[in-house]
């Protein structure tokens, strides 16, 4: 199976209800505006080590498979970017009056890549759930952009051939914010 990849895709993601189980297709995804995105899927092969009369592998196995990567992005009023901080800080307030804290609620995502801008048939969009922010790091130069990366990891990826969000929109319906907006 050939794997999608290139500049001309969309990153979205969403809170699960149950760990590992999509969070389904209903349009409600966040928009997250990157730099850039490296997740993957994993995959572990474990060969037997018997050796049979003919010299042959006896047998090669798939073992476990995770997802990892970052995301990295400049740090604006984003409802996305919100949502990331909300979840690298274990927070599970909305947060919209209150400020945040550092909680310990574990949260996981589905988060989607769609390709299907510039691949227009096969299997170009993934789906990664199981999905959790590990760590988070930021750069606060003197002049410039505030950049952030949070890493992830994740329980498995499955291929698609329709996008979860077809729409761009977020959770309350609007646009996202424009890094530029006030």
């Amino acid at each position: 199976m050939a794997i999608a990849s290139g500049t001309n895709v969309v990153v979205g993601f969403k809170e699960e209800t149950t760990y590992g189980v999509s969070a389904g297709s209903d349009a409600n995804y966040d928009i997250i505006p990157f730099k850039s995105a490296s997740l993957s899927l994993a995959k572990t092969n474990h060969e037997s080590a018997v050796i049979t009369g003919n010299r042959e592998l006896q047998d090669v196995i798939m073992g476990a498979h995770s997802v990892s990567g970052e995301i990295a992005f400049d740090l604006a009023h984003q409802p996305a970017y919100l949502k990331i901080m909300q979840a690298v800080l274990g927070e599970d307030a909305d947060g919209a009056d209150t400020a945040y804290g550092v909680g310990s609620t574990r949260q996981s995502f589905t988060i989607y890549q769609d390709f299907t801008t510039d691949i227009q048939s096969g299997n170009a969009v993934h789906i990664y759930t199981g999905c959790e922010f590990n760590n988070f790091s930021m750069s606060i130069p003197a002049d410039g952009l505030i950049e952030c990366s949070v890493g992830i990891v994740g329980a498995t990826m499955v291929p698609a051939t329709t996008a979860l969000d077809s729409n761009g929109l977020d959770d309350d319906g609007s646009e996202y914010i424009e890094a530029n907006d006030p």
